[in-house]
């Protein structure tokens, strides 16, 4: 995927040019053929928000049984696709892919969708105000890490001296309920 540059899912940058992508990026496999990342600093699962008149379920939308919207490349639209569509429970035309999430949130409150599916860090904030709910969770685990270049070794060790720092100082945790992350 990478050779004498530094490429995420199709942003490539000349070489040196991007020292770290800090973003609530997902640690995979496949990232990591291209980078390396930072010890995790949070794992997030996939919340699920309907419309709140809206009686499609947690089950139903675990059954297949509801037109789902997921941002494309997102944790949640691979979920739907190997969870739902290859096992067969679901058709594949019944996941919408957006953009970004507030598309996605913009066509579930106009009743072009069914459901949203995305991070439970942020979902929540994605609907706040509108007459939209969160109906339940799927347990994804997935983990955020920083992502620095192979050979930057230097970064990645302060980087991970730098997490564990922050994450051992009491600030820690009043930035999470500052943020509402527990």
């Amino acid at each position: 995927m990478v050779s004498s540059s530094f490429s995420i899912q199709g942003t490539t940058s000349s070489p040196g040019k991007i020292d770290m992508v800090y973003a609530g990026m997902t640690i995979t496999p496949e990232r990591l053929e291209a980078v390396n990342f930072s010890n995790p600093y949070w794992t997030v699962n996939q919340d699920v928000a309907v419309r709140e008149d809206s009686n499609v379920t947690l089950d139903d939308v675990l059954a297949g049984k509801a037109v789902l919207g997921a941002q494309r490349g997102c944790t949640a639209a691979t979920w739907i696709e190997k969870n739902l569509i290859e096992t067969g429970k679901m058709p594949a035309a019944n996941l919408k892919l957006y953009v970004d999430t507030p598309a996605a949130v913009s066509d579930l409150e106009i009743g072009r969708i069914d459901a949203v599916m995305y991070d439970d860090l942020s979902l929540g904030s994605y609907i706040e105000g509108k007459p939209l709910k969160i109906i339940g969770s799927v347990e994804t685990k997935e983990q955020f890490g920083v992502a620095i270049r192979k050979e930057d070794t230097a970064l990645l060790e302060f980087m991970n001296e730098a997490l564990a720092e922050l994450q051992a100082d009491p600030y820690w945790e009043e930035l999470k309920e500052k943020y509402n992350l527990n």
